[in-house]
């Protein structure tokens, strides 16, 4: 009995190609959609968790208004609270890129054999950069490619010119990228800053917290305290960075766009579920006679049904061997595009086992839900109601809809026809207008979200309103820097703006 219970099951499915690829199509196509980004997701965090590790990122960022003595790192040191401490010197250049000349962020590190915080690392070429040598990181690529071993030509503050050799291209985890603010970044020894004419001064210190745990509101305090005591010894802070501890600072927005993602998954993987629903209810009204046949042979209510949801698993089955290869390598594909964005490197190329288990669970699941329900309405029919089926509900022509279908007139026959069988079985019409109607939602969704995060950006340009902004050194008058910029041939308008900590 029972290989003849597996003949039926592979008949169904044999028999009926178009449907079956339809039926596996759909379920492939919802699994592929939460698999892709279960698995993106889990392989982005443990991207960010590891990148962030690996960077030893630092908890405060504290810049000041005039660079101060290296001792005062030291002093920062030795504050309670404060597990570590590391001074930078970060100047404005310009740099030769082609014909034009580019934003160039450069950053002095005191020892890159022995980085402390938000280290640098060797990405390509020669590392660490000897004197009178440049490393780019290495998202400077995005908008300029610079040749190692080729000359960097500096413009420095007064106008004078001066070059570097380029060593190559490192990577600083977690930094923006040059593509975020249209600035490139290097990174040069001291003694190199030094020969640009600058002094080896600090002028930023960047704390790590002693509690690798440490909470929000005690690293506040925390940096209160620092903010302090480098102002005590003389500069001001014009600035400080503190982002969440413990979290990559672009943990929020993908956590954001994710969020977003995983609506759509959804609803993917419910518009599969009616698809199954609506298919199971065709092939269950199609055999209906069959199912009086096996009633009438001995086959019990269970035993029908089970052989139904064989069926159905055997859809989920195929359905997986399609899905779980593809969301993989759609996953990794995803994972690597985002980290790319966010200057980070996809650490580990395998799906997290979370989502391969969510997807055999929803591959599984959500088509023996979506059937169970004209799977238990059909085999509770008897042999008698089976028999005498001929394929039209019992008590369609008796419901008001049904007899005003029935009056109208004027229309061809074809067309009077297929109105009415539209409305016979109104349970399998109100299945396929939910696919039809969850399928446009989706896809409506899409363009939304898009058209909705394009209009942001049109709409915050239009706040900010200008093409340039300049960070002077010094403060100077607002109306000699604004007189002195309006003067510039090509320039419309300026304002000057002040900021203050």
């Amino acid at each position: 009995m029972a290989s003849v219970r597996w003949q039926k099951v592979v008949r169904d499915l044999a028999g009926y190609r178009a449907r079956t690829g339809l039926v596996v199509a759909s379920i492939a196509v919802g699994v592929f959609a939460v698999g892709t980004i279960a698995g993106s997701q889990g392989l982005l965090d443990q991207s960010l968790r590891d990148g962030y590790a690996i960077s030893r990122g630092s908890n405060a960022i504290f810049y000041t208004s005039a660079p101060f003595e290296r001792s005062l790192v030291d002093v920062v040191r030795t504050l309670p609270g404060v597990g570590d401490a590391e001074g930078r010197r970060t100047v404005s250049v310009r740099v030769r890129a082609g014909d034009d000349w580019r934003q160039l962020q450069l950053t002095a590190i005191p020892d890159f054999r022995d980085q402390r915080i938000d280290v640098v690392l060797p990405e390509e070429g020669r590392f660490p950069p000897a004197r009178g040598e440049i490393l780019f990181e290495r998202s400077t690529r995005s908008l300029v490619e610079f040749e190692a071993g080729a000359l960097a030509l500096l413009e420095l503050p007064g106008g004078r010119e001066r070059p570097l050799r380029i060593a190559g291209y490192a990577h600083e985890p977690g930094a923006s990228p040059a593509y975020y603010f249209g600035r490139l970044s290097g990174y040069v020894t001291f003694q190199t800053l030094e020969d640009l004419g600058f002094d080896d001064a600090f002028q930023e210190v960047r704390v790590r917290a002693a509690d690798p745990a440490i909470g929000p509101a005690v690293m506040a305090e925390l940096a209160d305290d620092v903010r302090l005591r480098i102002e005590r010894a003389g500069p001001s802070v014009t600035f400080a960075l503190i982002p969440t501890p413990g979290k990559h600072p672009a943990q929020e927005l993908l956590d954001a766009i994710f969020i977003v993602l995983g609506g759509l998954g959804l609803l993917s993987l419910v518009v599969s579920g009616f698809l199954v629903a609506n298919t199971v209810a065709v092939i269950m009204s199609q055999q209906t006679r069959q199912i009086g046949i096996m009633k009438a042979v001995g086959a019990r209510t269970s035993q029908i049904a089970t052989l139904y949801l064989t069926t159905v698993a055997a859809y989920s089955v195929l359905a997986l061997v399609i899905a779980v290869p593809a969301s993989a390598a759609g996953a990794y594909g995803l994972a690597v595009f985002v980290t790319g964005l966010v200057n980070l490197d996809v650490q580990g190329a395998l799906m997290p086992p979370s989502a391969f288990g969510l997807e055999l669970l929803v591959g599984f699941v959500v088509p023996l839900l979506a059937a169970l329900l004209p799977i238990s309405r059909g085999v509770r029919i008897t042999v008698h109601q089976a028999l005498r089926d001929a394929g039209v509900p019992e008590t369609f022509g008796r419901r008001r809809l049904d007899r005003l279908l029935g009056m109208l007139r004027g229309l061809p026959r074809p067309a009077l026809l297929s109105i009415r069988n539209t409305f016979r079985r109104k349970g399998r019409l109100a299945l396929t207008l939910s696919a039809l109607a969850l399928g446009g939602a989706v896809f409506m969704s899409v363009f939304t979200v898009r058209a909705s995060l394009l209009r942001s950006l049109d709409e915050s340009f239009r706040y900010f309103n200008y093409d340039v902004q300049i960070d002077l050194s010094s403060s100077v008058r607002a109306a000699s820097a604004t007189a002195e910029a309006r003067r510039v041939p090509g320039v419309a308008t300026a304002e000057a703006w002040q900021y203050a900590s």
